[in-house]
């Protein structure tokens, strides 16, 4: 069955209302911006460690709130803290500034994170279609990559040719409507046959993730792919830098990877369908490992074709992994279980990216690169190894 999203049904406005959320003239600038601000690179990963504290703190919180009273509300708290943090960024000029942005932003993407994904397997599993979740969530992924893609481009121009700061100011604007589409979003939940605390929905989903050595696997596995990339995502602006890439085309750069990521989540589903779960976890590990440590010994230009590896991961692991662990979690505890992966993401980001940040003023980004592709390595083999001991025994 092939997964097509009419324009007038909620998935479609969910897509929207991502693609606005993610119409970021500053992403493929930020970097090049807090630098020009004063900070350095041991700063600025402080800064989106103390970002990513922020989000754990409040990621299974508002996992349970969108479970236990549907996403809808969360998308539209999530946009209006959004377009806060923004302002505040565009009057900043300090660390201390800049970190307040970054904690008001945080609750937005606590209250987002998880929430997008049980909104579409819920949808789908009251429509008995379960089975093209992957390609369903691999389209609306795309789109919102596409949409951050155009925005990436024309930041790049913004960036050059006006100021770096007037690329926060515009994303103002498709955040502002944003507000509008959650808006129209209908609110669907999970129907239960009776009331649950939001402890038990909590312990719920705690249980879907470790009473299985697969879903241990692939939760694991999962969660140091996603935050170490967001790691290295924060180096790809100064390593372009380095390689001697100018400034002005960063956009083009960055909307090129989009793209990529773009590409790859739109076949997430027919890439898991040819290969199974187990050949596209393969896959995603290889090409992330690979990526990591071919940018880390290359010193030239050549070097940011490495980067559309990173993306591609990018573009698979969501669609890929998430189906793998919602296929085996109680129906009332989706948004929970996606939440509590994101929380161990945030909390593996917010001890890596300080580490790594500290490496690259001390060392230099190619040698961050490099160790990073062998830390993650090591760890692969040993969850893998994990997993097929725990299964034998049991």
């Amino acid at each position: 069955m092939k997964a097509k999203i009419k324009l007038n049904n909620p998935l479609a406005k969910l897509a929207l209302y991502l693609g606005l959320v993610w119409f970021t003239f500053w992403q493929p600038v930020i970097v090049i911006f807090w630098l020009k601000n004063g900070l350095t690179m041991s700063s600025i990963m402080l800064l989106k460690s103390l970002h990513g504290i922020a989000v754990l703190l409040l990621e299974v919180p508002t996992g349970v709130i969108a479970d236990r009273y549907g996403a809808k509300r969360l998308f539209i708290y999530a946009s209006i803290l959004y377009v806060i943090s923004l302002f505040v960024y565009a009057v900043g000029h300090s660390f201390l500034m800049f970190l307040v942005a970054e904690l008001i932003a945080a609750f937005g993407t606590a209250l987002v994170s998880g929430s997008d994904s049980a909104y579409v397997y819920t949808f789908l599993d009251k429509e008995n279609k379960t089975n093209v979740f992957s390609d369903v969530l691999g389209k609306i992924h795309s789109f919102r990559l596409f949409s951050q893609t155009i925005a990436g481009i024309l930041g790049g121009f913004v960036a050059q040719f006006i100021s770096l700061r007037f690329t926060l100011v515009l994303t103002i604007i498709p955040n502002a409507a944003s507000i509008l589409v959650a808006l129209s979003l209908p609110d669907i939940k999970a129907i239960r046959k009776k009331k649950i605390k939001a402890f038990s929905i909590f312990m719920k989903g705690v249980k879907s993730l470790i009473t299985n050595p697969k879903n241990i696997y692939f939760s694991v596995n999962y969660v140091v792919i996603v935050a170490v990339g967001l790691s290295l995502f924060w180096m790809y602006q100064p390593y372009l830098k380095k390689i001697g890439i100018p400034i002005v085309y960063f956009g083009v750069l960055m909307g090129a990877f989009n793209f990529t990521a773009m590409t790859f989540s739109s076949l997430s589903g027919k890439v898991k369908k040819k290969f199974g779960i187990n050949g596209s976890v393969l896959i995603i590990n290889l090409l992330f490992l690979l990526s990591a440590f071919l940018m880390g010994v290359t010193f030239g230009p050549v070097g940011a074709l490495f980067i559309f590896g990173l993306q591609t991961v990018r573009g698979l692991q969501s669609p890929i992994f998430h189906d793998s662990i919602l296929e085996n979690t109680a129906p009332d505890s989706r948004a929970t279980v996606i939440s509590i992966l994101n929380m161990l993401s945030r909390a593996t980001f917010i001890i890596a990216a300080p580490l790594l940040g500290g490496m690259v003023d001390r060392y230099g980004i190619f040698s961050g690169f490099r160790i990073t592709a062998i830390s993650v390595f090591l760890i692969i083999v040993c969850v893998y190894f994990y997993e097929k001991i725990v299964e034998k025994v049991s």
